[in-house]
């Protein structure tokens, strides 16, 4: 145990030693080993920098998509995941002959559906501008309400005429009880608070009135709007048993044969979140690629900093094999030496994305640099230097100690 405790004091005094090696490299040749550490940083910074923003944005678009709600299912003409033919055509015709959403399928699933547990039918049209609602509307309108009240549920099934409108409607038109759509005035009655960054939504409801489908349906303008039917299951019902009741009340309330295609589709939030994860692991690996680049010419040179400095401390090599040091020891210096100065430009790659994160704490989307990705950064740092420094150490470890002696330019 004694001989374990000196050995691992040994290897200690040679790690701190090199790190003092490395502290007097750079006082000795400030410029050089300065682009060394540059490259390091740079190459820490890219890479960790792309992890916190993309980790950032790919959090506050999950936590908009599950305040939305991931179970939500959603009734429309065009699939989110279109299909594609053998030539890899979108055939978006084909689906814009499909016949629209309607307010009587809506009557019918909410009167048959067994497994439906929420159920909203909503209109857009002028521009997505106006919307039309009723049932649970709640589930495609996320914003609270900010000021007055929601709708009741008497106003929602007669279609009084009462709006409530987004922030910035409210903003554009302070003060204002009343609106006119389509020579139709409507009163508020609520404004919603705003949207956050992470607000997932069918429409923008900042800029948006929203009033009752019953209503909406009697203007002018509601010809042309698109509708969707939104519906959420019982907990504890499983997305194909769903999608499954779904489809075939559907295709009961449109009397298809059972040969044909459906000419509806189920479209679930979920499908983007898939597509968001694949386009930022896409940028991850972009990140990764352009660090890799900077950290390889801070690698390489470190490489020649080492180099260099076996050269120069030829003859303290040799004095160090003359009295006893082995080849693992002699190696061990130049790898710390090398790591320790990987990890210094490490280091000033992840305080400037802390400080990048610091100036951007008060923007939309919250970024956060993580423990995770500082581990990351430090680990990444250590291995190129450790890679850079293996040459340079096997190649003085390799050193004959009486050839080093008398070798005072270092000609080995």
């Amino acid at each position: 145990m004694k001989g374990l405790f000196k050995r691992a004091g040994g290897l200690l005094r040679t790690a701190l030693e090199s790190v003092a090696m490395a502290a007097s490299q750079f006082k000795n040749d400030r410029f050089r080993t300065g682009l060394s550490l540059a490259g390091i940083a740079i190459g820490i910074f890219s890479t960790v920098g792309a992890l916190t923003v993309v980790d950032s944005l790919e959090r506050t678009m999950n936590d908009g998509l599950s305040d939305f709600g991931k179970d939500v299912v959603l009734v429309e003409q065009i699939p989110l995941e279109p299909d594609l033919d053998e030539e890899g055509t979108f055939r978006w015709w084909n689906y814009i002959s499909r016949p629209p959403v309607t307010r009587e399928e809506y009557r019918f699933l909410a009167d048959h559906g067994e497994t439906i547990n929420e159920l909203c039918y909503s209109c857009y049209f002028n521009n997505d501008v106006i919307i039309g609602v009723i049932g649970d509307w709640k589930l495609v309108v996320r914003n609270p309400i900010q000021t007055g009240r929601a709708f009741s549920a008497a106003e929602l099934s007669g279609g009084a005429a009462v709006a409530v409108v987004g922030a910035d409607y409210a903003k554009a038109h302070p003060g204002e009880k009343t609106l006119s759509i389509d020579g139709r005035r409507f009163d508020v009655i609520g404004t919603f608070a705003r949207s956050g960054v992470s607000a997932v939504s069918l429409a923008d409801i900042d800029a948006a009135v929203v009033i009752p489908e019953e209503a909406a349906r009697r203007l002018p303008s509601a010809a042309e709007a698109r509708c969707v039917l939104a519906a959420r299951p019982v907990a504890g019902v499983s997305e194909a048993a769903f999608d499954a009741e779904l489809r075939r009340l559907l295709r009961q309330v449109r009397h298809l044969d059972p040969q044909a295609e459906d000419n509806f589709a189920l479209n679930r939030f979920s499908l983007i979140a898939k597509e968001i994860a694949e386009l930022f692991s896409l940028v991850d690996t972009i990140g990764w690629i352009v660090g890799l680049f900077s950290l390889l010419v801070g690698g390489f040179g470190i490489a020649n900093i080492l180099f260099v400095a076996v050269r120069e401390r030829t003859r303290q090599i040799g004095i160090q094999k003359a009295l006893g040091a082995t080849r693992g020891r002699i190696s061990l210096q130049f790898l710390t030496e090398a790591a320790a100065l990987s990890a210094a430009g490490g280091a000033i790659g992840l305080v400037g994305v802390a400080l990048i994160t610091l100036l951007l704490r008060r923007s939309p989307v919250p970024f956060v640099l993580s423990g995770g990705h500082i581990a990351a950064g430090l680990t990444v740092a250590l291995l190129i230097g450790i890679a850079a420094g293996m040459a340079p150490a096997i190649s003085a470890a390799k050193m004959h100690p009486a050839v080093a002696l008398i070798s005072p330019e270092g000609d080995f």
